[in-house]
């Protein structure tokens, strides 16, 4: 029998402003409440000076208040570079190793809870955007393995919703005989996933089947401050006080430098208390004092300004929507259920957009938009490691996130396996030698949306040699990927001539 207290299985939900950790407590997931008091934590990380040391959470937004030069969040936007350098307080770090830090903390909030050496998580499972691209996925699950947790997968985040609305449906004795189809609609602090799934209960087996996925890995809360922030900078006339005068140099400079971005700190964290108090009430309040040396804030937003400037994003998540359902071939109608994830999707505005387009009476309030995927991801693992039983067999049907391809003539990206296929499914194309006599070539696999690889994400790639040499365009090369259901691409290159027969395998998700 599994310990579940000192042993137990966990789900980490990897988020943009706030990562949440949750157990598998036998019973049903249960979310940790970390040493901060609260059950998430502040994705920020500061580098602590004096003291050598970083610091995660509500205290790293603290100190970053003072010093913001020392502080970093939004991390995970930046999991697309694992190049980018990050530089706090002189050390250079790339945004796998802040990560890195924010996993580190999570864990060791839970480890301390015990005595020295009681407890030992026997694996976890790392939650992702649905619509990350492969590169993304592999960098947090190189930032888990740094942080030193066993990696028992990694999951994306709709899916660890749906298992959060099993489990609630298990709960309330309702995962019986049905079939229905429910949208996750995950709008984070930097990240949006629109994920439809059909769910189809048997006595013997729980089968999710994606329909239709789509998304946005730069849309999210923090655009949404930012509109805010500067709404305040414009109304309050305080673009002046950000412009840094050609005279000043040395000391002066320098502290013309960190008041400017103190004032910016705590003009995004006024505007992010602005975005959440309006998702309850009519107008808020915001009072800065001295955001600048004697400048104070002393103003008013209400729900209707709030709406006025999440136009585009209400506009682009709109699209986002219809473009899903087209995706899927369903109608609005015939989406019974909406699942709402992510901080942001807590927003009237989205609320109202997702009544208009589903209807009223269709959003699950069921379910904590801030837990439920840490909860789900606990509950993955807990199937992974044979820690649940609710006596039926459970199946999960997923499709290509982003169309699969490979690179032709000047940088063009040749689709080979469309976006929001079944999977498993396999696709395949003619190639020719476009160079005289050539014997070796390099075929570059992408993932993405552009038609130039350049806007796309490299999965990998595969070289071949041993091609006979022929003038160009004589040779047919046959490539075909087959996906699976695991989201493995297999890569199969032929060229019948000269006896070539190559098979890779590469992660795409």
């Amino acid at each position: 029998m599994s310990d579940n207290a000192h042993n137990p299985v966990l789900g980490i939900d990897l988020g943009t402003t706030y990562s949440c950790i949750a157990r598998w407590d036998g019973r049903g997931p249960d979310v940790y409440t970390l040493a901060c008091g609260n059950r998430t934590l502040a994705s920020v990380v500061y580098y602590d000076e004096v003291n050598n040391d970083f610091l995660v959470g509500e205290i790293a937004i603290k100190k970053g208040m003072i010093n913001p030069e020392n502080s970093v969040f939004g991390v995970k936007r930046k999991m697309d570079n694992r190049n980018e350098k990050i530089v706090l307080g002189g050390n250079t770090l790339s945004p796998i190793d802040i990560s890195q830090k924010i996993l580190e903390k999570l864990m060791a909030d839970v480890t301390n809870m015990f005595p020295k050496g009681v407890f030992k998580s026997q694996g976890v499972v790392v939650t992702v955007p649905y619509y990350f691209k492969a590169h993304q996925c592999r960098n947090t699950e190189e930032a888990a393995e740094k942080a030193g947790i066993n990696v028992l997968g990694i999951l994306q985040e709709p899916i660890a919703a749906a298992l959060a609305y099993m489990l609630q449906l298990e709960k309330n004795q309702l995962l019986k005989d049905r079939t229905e189809v429910f949208l996750v609609f995950d709008l984070g602090g930097g990240t949006f996933d629109l994920t439809i799934f059909e769910l189809k209960v048997k006595p013997e087996k729980i089968f999710f089947e994606v329909l239709a996925t789509g998304g946005d890995d730069r849309l999210g809360g923090l655009d949404f401050d930012l509109a805010i922030m500067n709404y305040l900078i414009e109304s309050e006339k305080l673009m002046d006080h950000f412009v840094v005068p050609p005279n000043l140099k040395g000391n002066a400079l320098e502290r013309k430098r960190k008041e400017i971005k103190i004032a910016e700190q705590e003009l995004m964290k006024n505007a992010k208390l602005v975005k959440e108090s309006l998702a309850f009430t009519p107008k808020a309040y915001v009072a800065i004092p001295n955001v600048f040396p004697g400048i104070n804030v002393d103003t008013e937003i209400t729900l209707d300004q709030l709406n006025q400037l999440l136009v585009p994003w209400v506009d682009k998540v709109q699209g986002i929507l219809e473009k899903t359902l087209l995706a899927s071939r369903l109608k609005a109608t015939d989406v019974g259920i909406v699942i709402k994830v992510g901080g942001s999707s807590k927003l009237k505005v989205m609320s109202e957009l997702l009544e208009n387009t589903f209807g009223n009476n269709k959003i699950y309030g069921d379910i904590n938009p801030s837990e439920c995927v840490a909860e789900g991801a606990a509950i993955f693992a807990a199937i992974q490691d044979a820690r649940l039983d609710i006596g039926k067999k459970i199946e999960i049907q997923v499709r290509t996130s982003h169309a699969l391809g490979v690179e032709v003539g000047d940088g063009d990206f040749h689709v080979i396996v469309p976006a929001n296929n079944k999977s498993p499914c396999q696709g395949w194309e003619i190639f020719c030698t476009d160079t005289d006599y050539i014997t070796e070539i390099d075929i570059d696999v992408y993932q993405g949306s552009s038609n130039k690889v350049v806007h796309n994400s490299k999965v990998g790639t595969v070289h071949v040699t041993g091609i006979k040499p022929c003038p160009k365009g004589e040779l047919d090369i046959k490539v075909t990927f087959m996906v699976s259901d695991q989201q493995v691409v297999t890569v199969v290159i032929e060229q019948k001539e000269s006896g070539i027969y190559i098979v890779e395998k590469m992660q795409v998700a």
